[in-house]
């Protein structure tokens, strides 16, 4: 498995999905609460569950973390500190299963 050529033609993915949970489950503080629920008005961002997918040709592999709050994408990117992780191992996942197709066929 050559990695640096799987990486310069993977593509990597995020999107917020919904999160099904309220956000009184997870925050304490009526503020907080008010505040996410107002945001999610706003924006998807505001209460998702994120998702990170590596893609290459037709497999991927994805990370999700839910309970999340952000004003945007860029938000979630820049300042969650869980993107380059969840980026991270879904590359690994990838890497894994890609490793695990090649082994099957011979």
């Amino acid at each position: 498995m050559n990695k640096e050529k799987i990486l310069s033609k993977m593509h990597i993915t995020i999107e917020a999905l919904p999160e099904y949970a309220h956000p009184k489950e997870f925050y304490d503080d009526e503020q907080d609460i008010k505040h996410v629920c107002e945001l999610h008005k706003e924006t998807d961002w505001g209460w998702c569950t994120v998702k990170v997918t590596a893609k290459w040709n037709d497999i991927e592999e994805s990370e999700y973390l839910g309970a999340c709050s952000y004003e945007s994408e860029e938000d979630f990117i820049k300042n969650s500190g869980y993107f380059e992780d969840m980026k991270r191992e879904a590359i690994a996942c990838l890497f894994a299963t890609i490793q695990k197709i090649e082994s099957d066929m011979y």
